[in-house]
Order: structure tokens, then sequence, then C-alpha cells
């Protein structure tokens, strides 16, 4: 699918719903079951998946702070960074740089 290379490619930018409605010429529910027939999950959980990876890698790798790699990575709220990194890591953000430092 076309909106999965594109979340790839631009998963540090603002993307919407409807943007990736738009991107795949479908219908809104014709899009979303089709991506998750595909992908196992929402467009948006994959992007958060997406997004969470990457955040990962630059909390290993970088001296950035964890409010840095939340907006390098595509989020725009802090706090939501937050949820999601503890709901797919089981560990906070901060945390997880501070674990993995002394490793």
């Amino acid at each position: 699918m076309k909106s999965i290379s594109y979340m790839h490619e631009h998963y540090n930018e603002k993307i919407t719903l409807d943007f990736l409605v738009k991107l795949s010429r479908m219908s809104r529910s014709g899009y979303i079951n089709k991506f998750k027939e595909i992908c196992k999950m929402p467009p948006l959980a994959y992007l958060n998946k997406i997004r969470i990876s990457s955040a990962e890698e630059l909390l290993l790798k970088t001296d950035l702070s964890v409010t840095e790699v939340a907006f390098k990575t595509g989020f725009y709220d802090c706090s939501h960074f937050f949820k999601i990194f503890l709901k797919e890591k089981g560990i906070s953000p901060y945390t997880f740089k501070k674990q993995k430092k002394i490793i």
C-alpha cells in the first residue's frame, strides 16, 4: 500500500487518517479494513509503532532529551508520546533512556 511507504518515509511529519485515506483513493471504511487486513492493526497504531521504533533508536544513540525525541519522531504532544511509549514498551521513555545508558 502506498500509505505504508508514506508512513515510513514521513513518520516525523503530521499525518492524519484523513490524509492517508485520500492518499489511498479508497473510501474511509474500505481503507481501514484493507489496512487492518494487511497489517493486523489500524493505520494510526501502525504509524505509532514506526514512531516509537525510531524514538527508541534516538533515545539509545543520541543525547537528545525525551522531549526532543518526541518532536523528532512526529509526536506533537509529549504526554501523548509518553503514553504511547509506555503502552508499546512497558516502560517510560525516561526510564528507558536511563536504563539503556547503564548497559
